[in-house]
């Protein structure tokens, strides 16, 4: 993709740098975003019983 972008800008294709940015800047959060869920914990909330369902 950046090897694209750089095709891009040496031809003064400005839409096609747009689109490309707004690409990257995509996949850029997308992977911090997975990053940042990977190192929380994961929390234990349980199955209920039936019991427990039925408020018993």
């Amino acid at each position: 993709m950046l090897d694209r972008r750089d095709r891009a800008e040496a031809e003064n294709w400005a839409g096609e740098i747009e689109g490309i940015d707004m690409t990257l800047t995509f996949l850029r959060a997308k992977r911090d975003d997975t990053q940042r869920k990977l190192r929380r914990p994961a929390i234990s909330l349980g199955i209920p019983t039936f019991k427990e369902a039925n408020g018993q």
